[in-house]
């Protein structure tokens, strides 16, 4: 009988590089409990695999410039939806401080 492995994806792995390297930063940082780690890179989690989603970009060898257009839209993309959800968690934090 065959066993089936299910694999995580790409953007699974390149979560776990990203959350460990920013695991390791903040953990060097004055006053940053290991939980709070957790909990922060629990609720960053899904932004990033939002916003991170795999894009396939084909390379024309003789349009260089079509093909930095295209990784340029892609990385325009990923941070503005980084950058969006940390604004909306601050507008969130804005509300919660302002509702005491």
């Amino acid at each position: 009988m065959a066993t089936v492995h299910d694999f995580p994806d790409s953007m699974q792995r390149a979560w776990r590089v990203f959350s460990d390297a920013l695991s390791e930063e903040l953990s060097r940082a004055d006053g940053i409990t290991s939980s709070e780690i957790e909990h922060a890179l629990w609720a960053v989690k899904p932004a990033y695999l939002n916003a991170s989603k795999p894009t396939t970009i084909t390379f024309d060898p003789n349009d260089r410039e079509a093909a930095v257009r295209d990784i340029d839209a892609w990385v325009f993309r990923v941070t503005h939806l980084l950058l969006l959800e940390l604004v909306i968690r601050e507008v969130r934090l804005f509300r919660l401080r302002d509702a005491r």
